[in-house]
């Protein structure tokens, strides 16, 4: 089971609820060398997990964000929110 270590702290990806996955890239072309993959994970009410991964490449950029950058994140992809785990951490969203 894939882990990363930030701040001599071990993260496993796999033990966490994605939140939000968005792929991001230009779909006009056949192959975009800059194309990745964002996803947001919460995990049990600790911290945000940022993973952004190069398609091409595969490799992956963990980050640790505060629940203030993980909504501005939902909130610039909100597409991508996995509604059934934003319910379970943060209640049904006010209907408009």
């Amino acid at each position: 089971m894939p882990s990363y270590i930030l701040d001599g702290k071990r993260y496993v990806l796999e033990k966490r609820n994605l939140l939000c996955e968005v792929y991001i890239g230009n779909s006009k072309l056949l192959v975009d060398l800059n194309s990745k993959t964002i996803r947001l994970y919460y995990p049990e009410g600790k911290v945000f997990l940022l993973d952004t991964i190069q398609d091409i490449s595969g490799q992956h950029e963990l980050k640790v964000l505060s629940k203030k950058e993980a909504f501005l994140i939902m909130n610039q992809y909100p597409e991508g929110i996995q509604e059934s785990v934003y319910i379970r951490y943060f209640g049904e969203p006010e209907v408009l």
